[in-house]
């Protein structure tokens, strides 16, 4: 069976590794600021924000003949210098990115990039160098409005019922507290919260402040 090579892609140039990384790393991170509450000391916050999603792993280019000839081991640097690091001109910045591999998908920006030299020939060429980055994630305007919209407790939601879900996994989901079943159900005028059937549509209200 052929082994999935993971490819980091721009607009207009792609570069496959050729050989995958061993471990890949997420990082996700709720940015908070404190409250300042008269009379209470310390641990009042409120939320602001979810940052980006990261991305970091290592790999290896090799040119002993495991995977890239001799005089290839500078023409794969640059190419991938090229697709991740170099400022694109016509957009005054480097390249938005796609890493995939198999199914995963990342659309992000290089945010790091280091190489450490680990082998060399007896007359101190390059033979082998690890390369580790780091990716931060990159969506539309449009896509982290929606996301934030998905669970935002402070405007209303129109939900299509599915199969297997009810109003008490909505509550949770939009409102953190499944308890609110039956003040959801009162709004859209159901006798109860219970076997609500599929493609019925069910308006979340915010909460009240």
């Amino acid at each position: 069976m052929a082994i999935t090579k993971m490819k980091i892609q721009s607009k207009s140039d792609t570069f496959g590794l050729e050989i995958n990384p061993a471990e890949l790393k997420f990082n996700k991170k709720i940015k908070y600021s404190p409250l300042d509450v008269q009379g209470v000391s310390a641990g009042v916050v409120k939320y602001d924000s979810h940052e980006p999603s990261t991305l970091s792993f290592d790999f290896v280019l090799d040119s002993t003949g495991v995977a890239y000839k001799k005089e290839a081991l500078n023409e794969a640097i640059a190419l991938f210098e090229k697709v991740t690091y170099a400022t694109n001109g016509t957009i005054h910045k480097p390249n938005p990115l796609t890493v995939s591999w198999g199914s995963f998908v990342f659309k992000c920006y290089l945010t790091s990039l280091s190489y450490s030299y680990t082998l060399f020939s007896p007359s101190g060429d390059p033979l082998r160098v690890k390369v580790s980055v780091a990716f931060t994630e990159n969506i539309s305007l449009e896509e982290a409005e929606k996301k934030a919209n998905e669970s935002s407790p402070d405007v209303t939601h129109i939900i299509t019922l599915k199969a297997g879900e009810s109003i008490a996994m909505w509550c949770n989901k939009i409102y953190g507290d499944a308890s609110y079943c039956a003040d959801v159900a009162k709004y859209n005028s159901f006798t109860g919260f219970r076997n609500i059937r599929a493609g019925t549509k069910i308006a979340f209200p915010p909460l009240s402040r």
